[in-house]
């Protein structure tokens, strides 16, 4: 009987213990949940992630940061946060974790060659590869038809990013009417080839003497540089006799060149302004990287431009 009673007890004590111990228990795990320290999640959306990892360290907070995912992205730069969760302004336990999805850039392709296409064709061809239009420029060509890509940039074949814009140079077909071209102060075998090549074969020339030019030197044309003409126009020159005595007064610079890296070559063209005249010095191929000096020539303020690959857009401008 007293045995019984013993284990009874015991039993009673454990019991008692048990629900003590539990009872104490649940109280701390309330007492945790209810008054846990809480802080907001600050905001790392378009931050880099450097910048993302500097914010959570001063964060008063104990919050973690961890990369769930990378996703292409055209308009946000590698390694830029792109979303995060929970989002900025939640309010967070202060040892959360912060999930963040960063952009891997944007997805590199191959341009499309547009030239030769007219523009719906090179348009339709660059909306293919994820790519559009650009700045367009419109010239007229001599050889091509009116709405064909006659340049590009960037280059077809070459590699730019998904959502990148190309600039085209488009063909606005052959003038109708010719410009007379300048002529004055070149000799007049110069002057005869400049016209012959504007289809102007009727040439007067008128002969006068003159104590500040070399002799065949031409001082006037009329109609003048700039005129609207007609094709079969003639013109009429008026050119030095000179005395034998005089010098060529033209100033003589140095100018400095250095064609751009690459694996091509490309056309360099250099085109010289005076305070009489404008023409072309120089056209040649040159390999990508090369340097190089040309003597040019002019009469008072001298501007040289350097085109390549008859880009209308000059890409360097020396004044002398």
């Amino acid at each position: 009987m007293i045995r019984r009673l013993l284990v009874t007890f015991v039993l009673f004590l454990l019991i008692v213990a048990s629900g003590f111990f539990s009872s104490l228990y649940l109280k701390r795990a309330l007492d945790a949940y209810f008054n846990r320290r809480t802080v907001l999640v600050p905001d790392f959306v378009g931050k880099s992630l450097s910048e993302a990892i500097r914010i959570q360290k001063s964060h008063e907070g104990n919050l973690k940061i961890d990369i769930s995912n990378e996703v292409e992205s055209p308009s946000l730069p590698k390694d830029t946060v792109v979303t995060q969760e929970p989002p900025a302004g939640s309010l967070v336990n202060f040892e959360k974790t912060i999930f963040l999805t960063i952009s891997k850039g944007t997805r590199l392709t191959e341009v499309p060659e547009c030239l030769g296409l007219d523009l719906r064709r090179a348009r339709l061809l660059l909306s293919e590869a994820r790519m559009k239009v650009g700045k367009k420029a419109f010239v007229h060509s001599p050889d091509r038809e009116r709405g064909i890509v006659m340049h590009q940039y960037p280059e077809g074949k070459g590699q730019a990013g998904q959502g990148e814009a190309v600039d085209l140079v488009v063909s606005e077909g052959r003038i109708d009417q010719e410009i007379m071209p300048r002529v004055t102060y070149l000799t007049l075998a110069e002057a005869k080839e400049v016209l012959k090549q504007a289809q102007i074969t009727q040439v007067g020339v008128e002969e006068v003497t003159s104590t500040s030019h070399p002799a065949g030197l031409v001082l006037s044309q009329d109609p003048l540089p700039g005129t609207v003409i007609r094709s079969g126009a003639s013109c009429r020159l008026t050119v030095c006799k000179g005395t034998g005595l005089v010098t060529d007064s033209r100033r003589r610079v140095w100018v400095q060149f250095e064609m751009p890296p690459g694996l091509t070559e490309k056309v360099l063209e250099v085109e010289v302004t005076d305070n009489v005249t404008s023409s072309k010095v120089h056209s040649q191929l040159h390999d990508a990287g090369e340097t190089g000096r040309l003597q040019v020539a002019g009469v008072g303020a001298i501007l040289v431009k350097f085109y390549l690959d008859q880009n209308p857009v000059p890409v360097l401008e020396q004044r002398y």
